[in-house]
């Protein structure tokens, strides 16, 4: 009975993970959003390429606004990763299921540029 009970709740636990992507995965991605949570300065003194800006201060009160489709996948970047971060548990905790921290915008113009055609 306890080996029934188990597996019960194993498969029932199974069931109920999804799957995330991870970073590989979202930019694999032909729809991929880049989402940019610089600030407004650091976006206009070195822009990042085919990307959405929203500085993270503002990310709470924009992204439901602005970012319709939360199963689009998202590769949120900053600087250098920590705000990024930030953006990432942000956007799970509203419902987005692929959600990709991928670092700096630096990581997002070089793999943008290496997929154009």
């Amino acid at each position: 009975m306890k080996i029934c009970l188990f597996f019960v709740l194993f498969f029932v636990f199974l069931s109920g993970c999804k799957e995330e992507k991870n970073e590989k995965d979202i930019m694999k991605e032909k729809n991929v959003l880049g989402l940019d949570v610089r600030s407004l300065e650091e976006f206009q003194a070195t822009p990042s390429v085919k990307s959405r800006h929203i500085p993270i201060n503002e990310l709470q009160g924009r992204a439901l606004q602005e970012l319709k489709n939360k199963n689009q996948p998202i590769a949120v970047f900053c600087e250098a990763g920590g705000r990024a971060s930030q953006a990432e548990k942000l956007l799970r905790s509203m419902g987005f299921t692929q959600v990709s921290n991928i670092g700096s915008w630096r990581e997002w113009n070089s793999k943008i540029k290496v997929q154009d055609p």
